[in-house]
C-alpha cells in the first residue's frame, strides 16, 4: 500500500525487489486516490506502472470504494493458487 499522492518511493522498491515478483505476485495499491483529480490518477498510475516493475499496480479508495472489488478478486486469486497443491511444484 503506497500513498498515490507520493508515489512509489526508493524503499517501497527495495520491499518489491525482497518479495521478489519473478517468483511472487506483488499488488501494489496505490492509496488515497479520493483526494486525486481524473488526471492526477491517471498520471499517479501510469508513474506507478512504470517504477514497479513486474509488480501490478491499482488505484484504491476506501472512502469512495475506488478499487476495492479489483483488490478483494486480485487476493482471492492469489489465495487459490497458493492452496493450490498443482501450482506450488517450484520454490517460492
Amino acid at each position: 500500500m503506497v500513498d498515490s499522492r507520493r508515489g512509489i518511493s526508493g524503499s517501497d522498491l527495495e520491499l518489491i525487489d525482497w518479495a521478489d515478483p519473478s517468483r511472487r505476485r506483488i499488488h501494489v495499491l496505490l492509496t488515497k486516490a479520493d483526494k486525486l483529480t481524473r488526471a492526477e490518477c491517471t498520471k499517479a498510475h501510469a508513474r506507478g506502472r512504470r517504477v514497479a516493475g513486474r509488480a501490478t499496480v491499482q488505484l484504491f479508495s476506501a472512502l469512495r470504494r475506488i478499487g476495492i472489488e479489483d483488490a478483494q478478486d486480485r487476493l482471492q486469486s492469489g489465495l487459490k493458487l497458493a492452496a493450490d497443491p498443482d501450482n506450488n511444484k517450484g520454490p517460492r
